[in-house]
């Protein structure tokens, strides 16, 4: 449940900057991979779930960094920083709601090292894919 609860959580949080359930539920889904679902030493100790470093070609919401990684006041903070770093490599409208389209623009960014990478999520994401039901009554307004 606590595993369920992190994804949701997150793929809310997605869903608020115009993400289709789909890509809402792959992106917290990429959070879970990089941050062991909240529980790694980075994420406790940085509020960063993403595995984010410092930008310094960029607007960012991190403060400083910590053991290699960027920093954040709250782990909304690192969420808008995700979204800060999809906007600085074009990730358009399209990208946001098309899982497919999503998937092939983070395999070809920096962000992604290997499509070993892309199939970890996929398998944390298919696991919990009936997670989909509710993020979409959400999406649509149907759940508060």
């Amino acid at each position: 449940m606590e595993k369920q609860k992190f994804l949701m959580d997150y793929a809310l949080q997605c869903i608020k900057f115009n993400c289709s359930a789909e890509v809402a539920l792959f992106i917290a889904s990429q959070f879970a991979l990089e941050s062991n679902f909240g529980r790694s030493d980075i994420a406790k100790e940085n509020c960063n779930i993403c595995g984010m470093l410092l930008s310094r070609f960029r607007i960012t919401t991190a403060l400083w960094v910590n053991r290699g990684h960027a920093v954040y006041l709250s782990t909304l903070y690192c969420v808008i920083d995700y979204f800060l770093w999809l906007s600085r490599f074009d990730f358009n409208q399209r990208d946001l709601v098309d899982l497919e389209c999503f998937k092939t623009r983070l395999q070809k960014s920096n962000y992604c090292p290997s499509k070993r990478y892309i199939d970890s999520i996929e398998s944390i994401y298919d696991t919990y894919s009936e997670l989909l039901t509710n993020l979409k009554l959400f999406k649509d307004g149907k759940q508060k």
